[in-house]
């Protein structure tokens, strides 16, 4: 990763690049009172791993200390702290992972399943300042940034999966997020610099720092793309269901995964008759068509090659008086069969006037929006043939059709979110 550029929640935790502008510029911080005399202006920088690009990609400007997150014209210190430098941030690389091999009594052994665990994240960084006192302004600071999330479930922390310096790829492909990240280990300092050539009679103006987080979602998320859906086939007559959502009407073949004698068949157990599964209000989940409307569009290929892509759906109806009901989406890889190929199936059973209905990807929970209110969809958004909604997970590389079956007087607008996933 690049780390010159952390970001926790609403807070830049670090950036190498604003650190560097305020040590060399000639003006250091636009003459707030008479700073340059304990802060010596245009100081050079032996090494400088920042990115020089990094300042016109965040839209920034030129850096001054007036400027600066922690800037608080209240708090003379804080024209004094300079910024922060990180130095290692180690466990943004490699997913870790969990997975057991047991030995067997004999030969061999047996393997449990993968897992995909928490992540542990230990960032060592350089506090630096003008005078001793504003760079405890920028430790309290700091500290005062990470415990921002005490009290939710995580943060999301930013940045960079790599140096953009000399490549032709876009920087934005390389941004990433990660969620739920939460502050585990207490900001501690590990070495005092003295800084400015050691001057009598002050403490030091550099420290280095350590501090933990972890992210009990482990994946790092891409920046997100949002895609309006316009729709490439609007066929009335598409699809049709009945009342009671009876099984498949065997159009599709079954599976085949063993071999038997023809002369020999093995006995069967006969297949256990449908449920009956009228729309109630304990049951709104199922789709009760009697004639349908399928819509197709295709979701552009991510161009990922190594990794997965988490997607959010977002469908909306816009009526301000009717309602939605009876909304059947699916996933499709491009140019297979729309019946019979679905790698993920969702039944949305009512949207209220007004109302949004969120398939969130990345936490795998269904929301509704309705005026300012949130609340949770579970009751109303259910995997095809029952059970609870989850997302799936789409490879980056490939072409995917959305398609959606509802009655053909329905009129709902759909949004699609898609983020690589770095596995």
């Amino acid at each position: 990763m690049y780390r010159g550029w952390l970001r926790y929640g609403d807070a830049e935790l670090g950036n190498t690049a604003r650190l560097v502008a305020h040590l060399t510029s000639p003006d250091l911080v636009g003459d707030p009172g008479n700073l340059a005399t304990v802060c010596p202006p245009g100081l050079s920088v032996e090494y400088d791993d920042s990115w020089t690009g990094f300042a016109q990609w965040m839209g920034h400007g030129s850096y001054e200390v007036t400027g600066a997150p922690w800037y608080d014209a209240s708090q003379p210190e804080s024209a004094e702290f300079l910024g922060i430098w990180p130095m290692l941030v180690e466990g943004l690389d490699s997913l870790p992972i969990q997975r057991e091999v047991s030995e067997s009594i004999g030969d061999g052994g047996s393997a449990s399943y993968h897992r995909d665990t928490t992540r542990r994240i230990n960032v060592s960084a350089l506090l630096v300042g003008c005078t001793n006192t504003g760079v405890r302004y920028g430790l309290r600071w700091l500290t005062c940034q990470l415990r921002s999330g005490r009290n939710t479930g995580g943060m999301p922390l930013q940045f960079l999966a790599s140096h953009p310096g000399g490549s032709e790829t876009d920087p934005n492909r390389l941004h990433r997020t990660m969620v739920d990240v939460v502050y585990t280990g207490a900001t501690t300092v590990g070495e005092y610099g003295r800084g400015y050539a050691g001057e009598e009679n002050r403490q030091g103006t550099v420290l280095r720092v350590d501090f933990e987080l972890a992210a009990t979602t482990p994946y790092a998320f891409g920046r997100a793309t949002v895609y309006n859906v316009e729709w490439e086939v609007d066929d009335a007559d598409g699809v049709t269901f009945q009342q009671d959502c009876p099984p498949g009407d065997g159009s599709c073949e079954e599976p085949v995964t063993f071999l038997t004698d023809p002369n020999c068949p093995p006995t069967l157990l006969p297949a256990a008759s449908a449920i009956r599964m009228p729309c109630s209000p304990a049951t709104q989940t199922c789709v009760p068509l009697c004639e349908g409307r399928r819509r197709v569009w295709t979701l552009p290929t991510a161009g990922y090659g190594c990794g997965e892509r988490v997607v959010d759906i977002l469908i909306s109806n816009e009526s301000a008086f009717d309602e939605a009901r009876s909304i059947a989406l699916a996933w499709v890889p491009c140019g297979e069969n729309r019946e019979c190929d679905r790698i993920s199936e969702t039944s949305i059973g009512y949207i209220p006037p007004g109302g949004q209905i969120i398939l969130d990807g990345i936490r795998g929970r269904a929301r509704a929006v309705v005026g300012d209110r949130e609340y949770s969809a579970s009751s109303l958004v259910a995997r095809a043939g029952g059970g609870p909604w989850r997302p799936e997970l789409l490879d980056g590389s490939s072409c995917y059709e959305l398609v959606m079956d509802t009655d053909p007087a329905t009129e709902v607008t759909v949004s699609v979110i898609s983020r690589v996933r770095d596995s």
